[in-house]
């Protein structure tokens, strides 16, 4: 029974640090991100579609975060 607790705490803790680790790669991919669409010209915002990008800041980086919070812990 001790043993047993011993690994659930473990597996725990590897599984929020992972968790911590994926949030914290996608706070700073976003903010490259965000960071690039400041430094395009006016003329490119003007010819794309805010929802796209948008969609790309949210949907696509969650995916990004589930894959490198816990996808990489299943891998492992």
């Amino acid at each position: 029974l001790d043993t047993v607790a011993v690994m659930g705490i473990f597996r725990y803790v590897m599984s929020m640090s992972y968790a911590r680790a994926g949030v914290r790669f996608i706070h700073g991919l976003r903010g490259r991100y965000f960071s690039h669409l400041q430094r395009l010209s006016a003329g490119y915002h003007d010819r794309s579609k805010v929802g796209d990008h948008m969609s790309r800041a949210t949907n696509d980086s969650e995916a990004c975060r589930m894959f490198f919070g816990i996808g990489l812990l299943l891998i492992l």
